[in-house]
């Protein structure tokens, strides 16, 4: 048999701010556990009840602090008012203790962290130019199926997916999502 494999989500959310992050990692959790692999999903970070509830109902989770880990994704918001801005101690702390690390970005740059941290961002919706293989930044990495990312027939419209995508200038997302559509 093989050796099960960890990964913890480092993530938090209540029904006020956070709930995206919580989602994205449920539905990574459930697309690694469909391929058949060997792992245990650990979820750090989540202290609201209902989302502990709404985890268990989808994977079957821990939900423990400080763990070791073979894979850590770090997917939160420190500070609402300015998503972009990350909490550097709590993901050094969470790398030491890693074997891999990935960090989703929640701003429109790359975020400046220790090399071997692998860096997901999707703001901007347009690929960026980078010469690191850690950085995978564009469209194709939003929370949201890149069908609905390009397709401008939905009937929800960019507003919404503005508001999907989280955070940020409304307006430079939508000029974003548009420049990237017409990619």
């Amino acid at each position: 048999m093989k050796i099960c494999k960890r990964i913890n989500f480092f993530t938090h959310g209540s029904s006020e701010v956070g709930f995206g992050h919580v989602n994205r990692c449920m539905e990574i959790g459930k697309q690694i556990l469909a391929t058949g692999a060997n792992v245990r999903c650990n979820f750090e970070g989540i202290d609201d009840p209902h989302l502990v509830s709404l985890i268990k109902t989808q994977l079957d989770a821990t939900f423990e602090t400080a763990i070791d880990a073979d894979i850590s994704i770090y997917d939160r918001m420190d500070d609402p008012q300015r998503p972009e801005v990350f909490n550097s101690l709590l993901m050094e702390g969470l790398r030491s203790r890693s074997s891999h690390t990935v960090f989703i970005a929640n701003s429109f740059e790359v975020p400046e962290i220790h090399p071997s941290v692998v860096i997901v961002g999707y703001k901007g919706l347009t690929a960026r130019k980078v010469h690191n293989p850690n950085i995978f930044w564009g469209a194709q990495y939003t929370p949201i199926p890149r069908d609905v990312v390009f397709s401008p027939t939905k009937p929800w419209g960019r507003r919404s997916l503005s508001i999907g995508l989280g955070g940020g200038d409304k307006r430079k997302l939508d000029a974003d999502y548009k420049d990237g559509r017409d990619q």
